[in-house]
């Protein structure tokens, strides 16, 4: 199995705003700080998804991606954040942007970073939740080979 680089994956991300937003969320993980790296790396996963949606719209001229992107919009408009807890599953079904396995990993993250950023203290210890450093690394991992460096458009038309 070749080792994996997260420096090396950072070079790859395709989106430009994705790379720079991806940067913070390393810094947190080399610093220790891994539930703000967990919370952080979910909103960049999210404005990905979003950026992809976008690009599909006016590349493909996909009605779906259209109405996907009008319903984020309106929810944003009338400040109902459900389009963030939904982005996943409505992409995955809908768009078939990702295969079951990334579809999973991505749910799972989203039900971490709830954890890391929601005041749920355990109840053993009265210790806020926080991921080790492996979890962590294993998130960035799948959010970078499952998203960020891959190259869903491409995937798209080939289908």
């Amino acid at each position: 199995m070749t080792p994996f680089s997260i420096e090396l994956a950072i070079e790859q991300i395709v989106d430009k705003n994705s790379k720079e937003n991806f940067l913070e969320v390393y810094k947190c993980y080399e610093n220790g700080c891994y539930r703000a790296a967990v919370g952080l790396l979910w909103s960049v996963v999210v404005t990905d998804i979003v950026s992809k949606l976008q690009k599909v719209e006016i590349d493909f001229n996909d009605s779906t991606a259209h109405k996907l992107l009008t319903e984020i919009k309106e929810k944003q408009e009338k400040k109902e954040t459900d389009w963030e807890k939904n982005i996943v599953e409505d992409v995955h079904k809908r768009m078939k942007f990702f295969d079951q396995d990334t579809y999973e990993n991505l749910l799972h993250l989203q039900k971490k970073r709830h954890l890391c950023s929601h005041p749920l203290i355990q109840e053993s210890d009265n210790k806020l939740y926080t991921p080790t450093p492996e979890e962590t690394k294993s998130f960035i991992r799948h959010a970078l080979e499952d998203l960020l460096i891959t190259r869903i458009l491409l995937k798209l038309m080939i289908s």
